[in-house]
C-alpha cells in the first residue's frame, strides 16, 4: 500500500504546481491601479521586513556602484525588488500575452535580426537576467521569426512543463540544458533559428573571468562554444520596462576570428559583458541582483563578496 502512496517530494512538488496555477489564474485578473500596490507592497515584505536576499543584494550593489551613497543605493534596492515583483506577476500572466505581445513590447531595431538571419547560419541572440527577457521569444515568435530558447530545466518539473508549454503556445522551441543540447542548438541554427540563451550569471565550472564593474566575474563558455557551431552571428539583446511597456533592442556583437579560439571567446564574452553593464547602468535597478554573481574567485582575486 505505501509503494502506491506519493513520496514527500511528490506531494510537495503537487502543492507547489497547484500554487502556481492559482497564482497564474489570479495574475490574469490583475489591473494596473493593483500593478504599483503589489510592487510596494512585496518591496516593503521582502526587503525591508524579511530581509530576503539583503545579503546577496547590498554587497552587489556595493561592488557594482561603489561610488554611490549608502542612501542611494539602498533606495536602488528597494526600487530592484519592485522590478522584481512586476516582472514575477508579468511572468504570471504570460497565458494573457497571447496575441498581444504587440501592445506589450516594442520592438525597436527588427532589421538587425533580419539582416543576421540573411547569413543563413541562424543567429544567437545573447541577453542576462535583465528587464523581461521572458518576454523576448514570445515577442519575436509572434512577429514570424523562429524562436528558440536555451534554458536550464526548474527544480519541479510539473512547473517546467507548464512554463515550456506556455512557450510553445507562442511558437516557441525551448532547448533544455543536457548532453543533447549543442545538437539540438546546431540543429535550430541550421534551421536558420535564432536561438535566445541567458548567459550572465556565475558559473562555479567555469575558468573563463569576465571584467565586470571593475571585477573579476566568471562567465559560462556557452556563448563563444554555440557561435562556433556554425559561426552564427551574435546579437545583444535586451528588453527593458519603459512605462507601460517593454523596449526590446538588439546590438551586433563583435565576434573575432583569430585563429586563437580561446583568446576570441574570451574577447566575446568580455564584448557581451561590457554590453550588459552598460545596459544596466541605463536601467539599474531591472537586474537580477539577488544573485552572487561575484561568487566564484579567480587565484588573482580570492576575496569572497559574500
Amino acid at each position: 500500500m505505501s509503494e502506491l502512496m506519493p513520496s514527500k517530494r511528490e506531494i510537495r512538488q503537487r502543492v507547489e504546481y497547484g500554487a502556481l496555477v492559482l497564482a497564474q489564474r489570479l495574475a490574469v485578473l490583475t489591473r494596473k491601479p493593483q500593478l504599483e500596490w503589489w510592487e510596494h507592497g512585496f518591496a516593503k515584505l521582502a526587503y525591508q521586513r524579511l530581509k530576503i536576499y539583503r545579503k546577496v543584494v547590498e554587497p552587489n550593489l556595493s561592488v557594482a556602484f561603489a561610488n554611490w551613497s549608502e542612501e542611494d543605493r539602498t533606495q536602488l534596492a528597494y526600487n530592484n525588488y519592485r522590478w522584481f515583483a512586476r516582472f514575477t506577476l508579468d511572468l504570471l500572466r504570460m497565458s494573457d500575452w497571447f496575441g498581444r505581445t504587440n501592445s506589450l513590447c516594442e520592438v525597436r531595431n527588427p532589421e538587425i535580426l533580419r539582416e543576421a538571419l540573411t547569413e543563413e547560419r541562424g543567429v544567437l541572440l545573447a541577453s542576462g537576467h535583465f528587464g523581461n527577457w521572458e518576454i523576448i521569444c514570445p515577442r519575436l515568435a509572434e512577429v514570424g521569426f523562429p524562436m528558440s530558447l536555451y534554458v536550464g530545466a526548474q527544480t519541479n518539473p510539473r512547473s517546467d512543463d507548464n512554463q515550456n508549454t506556455l512557450r510553445a503556445s507562442f511558437g516557441v522551441e525551448t532547448i533544455g540544458r543536457s548532453r543533447q543540447a549543442p545538437l539540438r542548438i546546431r540543429r535550430a541554427l541550421e534551421k536558420n533559428r535564432a536561438v535566445t540563451i541567458i548567459v550572465d550569471q556565475n558559473d562555479n565550472k567555469s575558468d573563463l573571468f569576465v571584467n565586470f564593474f571593475g571585477k573579476a566575474a566568471s562567465m559560462s563558455k556557452g556563448l563563444g562554444s554555440f557561435h562556433y557551431l556554425k559561426q552564427s552571428p551574435v546579437l545583444f539583446t535586451t528588453c527593458t520596462y519603459q512605462g507601460d511597456r517593454c523596449l526590446l533592442e538588439f546590438q551586433p556583437l563583435e565576434c573575432p576570428h583569430s585563429g586563437d579560439k580561446e583568446r576570441d571567446l574570451q574577447h566575446m564574452s568580455q564584448a557581451f559583458t561590457t554590453a550588459m553593464e552598460a545596459a544596466i547602468c541605463r536601467h539599474p535597478e531591472q537586474y537580477f541582483w539577488m544573485h552572487r554573481r561575484w561568487r566564484k574567485r579567480p587565484a588573482y582575486d580570492p576575496q569572497p563578496v559574500y
